[in-house]
C-alpha cells in the first residue's frame, strides 16, 4: 500500500515549485556534462497536466560566448499522444536570440525572433513528421556574413536516422528584416518583409520536394550592392571562381514548385557600392518601384527552370514603365522564352525565342 502511494506521489511532487527547482538544477548539469553545453533558466515551472513556462533561457558553448537565448516560453504538450512518441504541442516563446559564429568566422549568422505562436500541431518522433496547423512570427531580424572559403573536411554523418517530413498549413511572417554580405559577390544584401504567407507548405527530405500551394509576398523593399570598382581593382584574385563541371546526379537535386507566387515591391535597388546615379537609365544603379511580380505553376530542378510570368509590372527610376507577361524557361540545353508580351509607356512586343548553351 505504501509502496504504491509514493509512486503516485512521485509524479504529483514534480508540480511542486520547490521540487521543480531541484530537478530543474539536476537535468541542466547533467546536459552540460553529456554535451559541454552551459544552459541557465532563471524560471521553470510545470502546470498540470503538461504546461511547461521558462522565462531567461540561456544556451551556451564556452564561457562568455552565448548561443540562444530566450526571454520567454509557454507550451502546452498533450499527454496521451507522448506515450506513442507523438509531441502534440501548442505555444508561444518571445524575446529569442541565436547565433553561430563570430564576425571573423567563415559563417556568421545572428536570428532575433520578437515573437513566436505556434497553434496544435505535432511531432511524430518514429515517423519523422512534423505537421504546423499554423503558425506565426513577428519581428524578426537576420544578419549572415560569409567571410571566404571553408576549407574544413566537413565531419562524416555516420547516425543513421529517418529523413524529416514538414507539412504546414499556414506560416506567416509580419515585420521581417535580412541583411547578409558575401565577398566577393555581394557587397550587401538588405531586404525588409512587412508580410508573407505561405500555405499548404510540403517539404521531405527524403525526396528532396519543396512545394506550396501559395506564396505571398507584400510591400517588399530590397537593396542589393556589388563590390565598389575601388575594391574589384584591389582584389582581382577574389573574383577568380573555380567551377566543378562534374554533373550532379539528377537523384540529389531539390525539386522545388509553387502553385501561385505573389511578390509585390515598394522599391528594389540593384547598384555598385558606390555609384552615384546618373540622368536617365543608368546600368550601375537600377532603381525599381511599384513592383508587381505573379507566377503560376512555379517549376525548379538544378538547372531546369520554368517561370509562367502572369505579370510583372515595375516603373524604373529613369521613368521606364515595364509590364511584361510570359513563361520563361531554362534547362542544360538552352534558355526560352515562350508568348511574351513586353509593353511601356510608348512601345510594345510579342516574340518567342530560344538561346542555346553554346
Amino acid at each position: 500500500m505504501w509502496v504504491l502511494i509514493v509512486i503516485l506521489l512521485i509524479p504529483a511532487l514534480l508540480y511542486v515549485p520547490f521540487v521543480q527547482n531541484f530537478v530543474k538544477d539536476i537535468a541542466l548539469r547533467e546536459v552540460a556534462k553529456s554535451s559541454g553545453m552551459t544552459i541557465e533558466i532563471d524560471r521553470f515551472r510545470l502546470k498540470w497536466p503538461l504546461s511547461v513556462m521558462l522565462d531567461g533561457v540561456r544556451v551556451m558553448t564556452s564561457p562568455g560566448d552565448t548561443m540562444a537565448v530566450v526571454g520567454n516560453a509557454d507550451l502546452d504538450v498533450d499527454i496521451l499522444p507522448l506515450l506513442k512518441l507523438d509531441i502534440h504541442a501548442s505555444g508561444h516563446i518571445s524575446d529569442v536570440r541565436y547565433k553561430m559564429g563570430t564576425p571573423d568566422s567563415v559563417m556568421y549568422l545572428v536570428a532575433d525572433v520578437k515573437d513566436f505562436k505556434l497553434e496544435p500541431s505535432h511531432y511524430d518522433l518514429k515517423n519523422s513528421l512534423i505537421e504546423v496547423s499554423h503558425a506565426e512570427l513577428d519581428g524578426g531580424d537576420v544578419l549572415l556574413l560569409f567571410n571566404g572559403s571553408d576549407t574544413t573536411a566537413t565531419p562524416v554523418d555516420t547516425t543513421a536516422s529517418m529523413p524529416l517530413t514538414i507539412k504546414a498549413g499556414s506560416l506567416l511572417l509580419r515585420n521581417i528584416s535580412y541583411r547578409m554580405s558575401m565577398m566577393p559577390v555581394i557587397d550587401s544584401l538588405s531586404a525588409t518583409v512587412p508580410l508573407a504567407v505561405l500555405r499548404d507548405g510540403f517539404l521531405d527530405l527524403a525526396t528532396r520536394r519543396i512545394h506550396a500551394r501559395s506564396l505571398s509576398v507584400d510591400s517588399v523593399s530590397a537593396m542589393y550592392l556589388t563590390p565598389s570598382a575601388e575594391y574589384l581593382a584591389a582584389h582581382p584574385a577574389d573574383t577568380v571562381t573555380t567551377v566543378d563541371e562534374r554533373p550532379t546526379p539528377l537523384d540529389s537535386m531539390w525539386v522545388i514548385t509553387g502553385d501561385t507566387v505573389r511578390l509585390t515591391g515598394q522599391r528594389a535597388v540593384y547598384a555598385m557600392r558606390g555609384a552615384v546615379p546618373q540622368p536617365g537609365l543608368d546600368m550601375n544603379y537600377l532603381q525599381a518601384d511599384d513592383i508587381d511580380i505573379r507566377v503560376d505553376s512555379f517549376y525548379n530542378r538544378g538547372v531546369e527552370i520554368t517561370v509562367p510570368l502572369k505579370r510583372l509590372a515595375a516603373t524604373e527610376r529613369s521613368g521606364v514603365k515595364l509590364d511584361a507577361s510570359g513563361t520563361f524557361a531554362m534547362d542544360t540545353a538552352g534558355m526560352e522564352a515562350r508568348n511574351f508580351d513586353i509593353t511601356t509607356l510608348f512601345s510594345a512586343i510579342k516574340f518567342n525565342a530560344y538561346m542555346g548553351m553554346g
